[in-house]
């Protein structure tokens, strides 16, 4: 089979391999990252303000709702780049899958017009011996 087709689909096939790992890491991270939020605002809502008490279990319940508000912000931010990177990394897994398509099919073309000559090429040989047994015309007997 012709070599160099097949080279080249094994390169582009382990950097398909590459990309799409890199893809499922970051839909891990975003599916992570999702879970997190989820949690935060599980506790935001679990959060109930004293009816009594001092004031200052006030001040640690509210300080406590901003940090878990301020945390819920930054997870969305990071959630946000996180969605921007599995969308770049999909992107780059699509290139790479396409390259990887065309490569293949290169090399089944090659493959198809490399049999194709050995059949043509086994045709005149039977073709040349059949001449030759015809010239012969039953002397072998």
């Amino acid at each position: 089979m012709d070599q160099k087709f097949s080279a080249i689909a094994k390169v582009k096939k382990q950097l398909l391999d590459a990309k799409e790992a890199a893809l499922m890491e970051a839909r891990t991270k975003v599916s992570r990252i999702e879970k997190e939020i989820f949690l935060v605002e599980e506790a935001q809502r679990s959060q109930q303000v004293p009816a009594q008490g001092m004031f200052c279990d006030l001040l640690h319940v509210k300080a406590f709702g901003e940090r878990l508000y301020r945390q819920k912000q930054d997870l969305y931010e990071s959630l946000e780049a996180a969605q921007l990177e599995a969308n770049a990394c999909l992107h780059h897994y699509q290139e790479a899958r396409r390259d990887f398509e065309k490569i293949k099919y290169l090399e089944e073309e090659a493959t198809s017009a490399m049999l194709k000559r050995l059949k043509k090429q086994e045709q005149l040989t039977l073709d040349e011996v059949a001449l030759q047994l015809y010239a012969l015309g039953g002397k072998v007997r």
